[in-house]
């Protein structure tokens, strides 16, 4: 794994990990063990069917990032946006799953807060305004050109750096 992309699916599979480790553990009163408290894990119910969908979802649009930054400094713009999108249904998925777990409050941070971030990433176009925001310019440095105030040459209050 390497990349953003990878580094994304680093974290999902991290996440995945952890909680069919819980899951394979927690059951030593219940009886419960193996293939049964694994079924229980990703499709038991409608829950957690919601997660491991949601799950799913994680690791293609980290697989699109990774396709999305291979190669490159500067992502391919629509991959990255379609990565975004994808995020952005993983995070309705992950904030349903929360709530039919019972917790409302993590299903509006984790999930809907998630999704919002995402979408908005995956409209966003560089240079347009977003109705209804105040537009602000925000200087963009030209192709190999250093940034205002830097030490190799840019301007700080007028002056010129040596």
């Amino acid at each position: 794994m390497a990349g953003p992309g990878g580094y994304y699916n680093l974290g999902n599979a991290l996440g995945l990990v952890m909680g069919v480790t819980i899951q394979l553990a927690a059951p030593q009163g219940s009886g419960m063990r193996g293939g049964a408290a694994l079924f229980d894990y990703f499709a038991g119910s409608s829950s957690a069917v919601a997660l491991t969908l949601a799950t799913l979802v994680f690791f293609c649009s980290g697989e699109v990032y990774h396709r999305a930054w291979a190669g490159r400094d500067v992502p391919d713009p629509a991959l990255n946006r379609l990565a975004d999108l994808l995020s952005g249904i993983g995070a309705i998925g992950l904030g349903a799953a929360l709530f039919l777990f019972g917790q409302p409050v993590l299903a509006a941070t984790a999930g809907l807060l998630h999704a919002l971030g995402k979408f908005g990433s995956a409209a966003y176009r560089p240079g347009a305004s977003v109705p209804g925001w105040m537009a602000r310019s925000v200087p963009q440095c030209g192709a190999g050109q250093p940034p205002a105030g830097d030490a190799r040459g840019g301007a700080v209050d007028g002056r010129r750096l040596a």
